[in-house]
């Protein structure tokens, strides 16, 4: 999207977060970077942080980098829920985790991911499948995403329509 999540501020990735603060829960934002970082690995935006995990030229190195920077994370604060959102490899790695440390997990599908080029590596789409299968709650952007999702992942949890919209104040 040529967009920086933090920056930009932009869509459901910034929206949902700011919303679930703003109603009490302490939120903390994870994201790879895939730029130079030239800023602080975190930031507080609207009163909670944004930590910004740099990919570096290996990606499965920054993947890697990511988790257990994550691990660390976890283990410190201890959350009541950990949600996957935007690509295959945020949402593995989401439920992984909420596996590991026995926590909910909750994912959110703004697109099918199984379009988008991280799936042809190989295992990716299985373990995506086996994630959202898995997840104690998914959302997606339509019903149309949501019919695929039922049929082609079986999700055990509960399954959600989250659409996209438009902020009002675009347009007069």
């Amino acid at each position: 999207m040529a967009k920086d999540l933090p920056r930009d501020r932009y869509g459901r990735f910034y929206k949902i977060p700011k919303y679930l603060n703003s109603i009490g829960n302490n939120v903390i934002v994870s994201c790879l970077s895939y730029r130079k970082q030239t800023e602080p690995d975190s930031i507080n935006i609207d009163n909670f942080e944004w930590l910004s995990i740099r990919l570096r030229l290996n990606p499965f190195a920054g993947i890697r980098n990511y988790y257990i920077k994550l691990c660390r994370l976890i283990e410190n604060i201890q959350p009541n829920v950990i949600a996957g959102v935007s690509g295959c490899f945020n949402v593995i790695i989401a439920a992984e985790l909420a596996a590991k440390y026995s926590v909910p997990c909750g994912l959110d599908l703004y697109d099918n991911f199984e379009s988008y080029r991280a799936t042809s590596i190989s295992g990716i789409k299985y373990l995506f499948s086996k994630a959202v299968g898995k997840a104690d709650g998914v959302s997606v952007v339509s019903q149309k995403l949501r019919d695929y999702v039922c049929e082609a992942y079986k999700p055990s949890g509960e399954l959600l329509i989250v659409e996209n919209a438009v902020l009002s104040d675009y347009f007069l």
